[in-house]
Formats: structure tokens, sequence, C-alpha cells
């Protein structure tokens, strides 16, 4: 239970027994298991370390770099689950994605990633300066175009759903002060946020 009172906001949290006892019972009626809800709360606060980050960096007009945005998925990832994939780094090797029984949507060949992200950052950044300086600027298009260029090169291993939804986000934030939950079909537990 909330209350605003003399403008404090307080939260009436139920002792431990009652908190043991909702847990179990949401655990009984949902199916899961406690490990799958505590990797699913670290990726929540590894993704909310990426965002801060990634905010942090244009807030303070630093200049969005690879590195900047290579820094990205090493804060989404953890290196202890994903040790088959080098987080962080561009990938080295094809990927594609299917859905259904559609024929599989293939990204930007593995070799041809550093260029294509030298290129987005380089927009990137030109439009951010160019934003500055004209204060005329349409963030919607703006962030739209970015997220969907991050998303088709596809440049990491993992993580490149939610980089694009930062970079979509990040864009939104620093201009209109709003972010934009990208809603999509839910997926079982342990398919990522």
């Amino acid at each position: 239970m909330f209350s605003d009172e003399k403008n404090e906001i307080t939260a009436d949290y139920p002792n431990d027994l009652e908190s043991d006892l909702a847990y179990a019972e949401y655990m009984r009626t949902t199916g899961q298991d406690f490990n799958a809800v505590i990797q699913e709360r670290g990726e929540v606060i590894q993704y909310a370390k990426a965002v801060q980050y990634m905010l942090s960096n244009l807030a303070q007009e630093n200049p969005t770099t690879e590195s900047v945005i290579k820094e990205c998925p090493r804060l989404l990832i953890d290196d202890e689950t994903h040790t088959d994939i080098p987080v962080g780094d561009y990938r080295e090797y094809p990927i594609a994605a299917r859905n259904a029984p559609k024929k599989p949507t293939k990204f930007v060949h593995h070799s041809a990633v550093p260029a294509y992200m030298f290129r987005l950052v380089l927009d990137l950044h030109n439009d951010l300066a160019e934003a500055e300086i004209s204060c005329l600027v349409d963030p919607f298009t703006r962030a739209a175009r970015y997220c969907t260029q991050s998303i088709n090169i596809h440049p990491f291993g993992d993580g490149n759903g939610r980089l694009s939804r930062i970079i979509l986000n990040a864009i939104l934030l620093k201009y209109l002060g709003i972010g934009y939950i990208l809603k999509k079909k839910m997926r079982p537990r342990g398919k990522g946020i």
C-alpha cells in the first residue's frame, strides 16, 4: 500500500512469513523455479546498468563511440552464463533469425559488421551534433532509425534486441524525457527480457 501524506511516499511491505507464502504460491501457480526468477532479476539489473551507462554518456555530451556501444553488451550479459559467446566483441560468424515457418532473416555478413557499426556510430554522432546546433530534431525518427539499423546489423552474438531498445530509449529520453516499451510476443521464461 502506498500513501502520499505530506509529500512522503511510503510502502507497507508484508512481513517475511507473508512474503514467503506469497512467493511459494506464485511459484506453485506459475510453475517457475527459483533459479529462473533469480536469473530474470539479474537480467533486469544488468539492463538497468546498460541503460544508465548509455544515458550518462549522452547526458554528458560525450561523443558516441564504438567503445560506448560495445560496453552495453558487456553490461547486459553475464559472462558466467554466456561463456560460449564473446561479450562486447563484434561477432565473427554468420547468424540468422527464424520466426515460425518463414524463411530465416539473415543479418549483415560478419565480415562487414565493423564497417557497418563504424558508419552507424558516425551517423549517430553527426545527427546528435546537428540536433544540438539546429534545435530542430525529430527524436522519434532518429530513435527509430538507429534502433532499426542496430537490429538489422546484429553486431553481437547476444543482446542485440536489448541494445537496439537502449539506443532507441536513450535518444527519446535525451530529447523528450520519455521512454518507449516495444511490446513483443511473450516468450517462455529463460528466453531473455
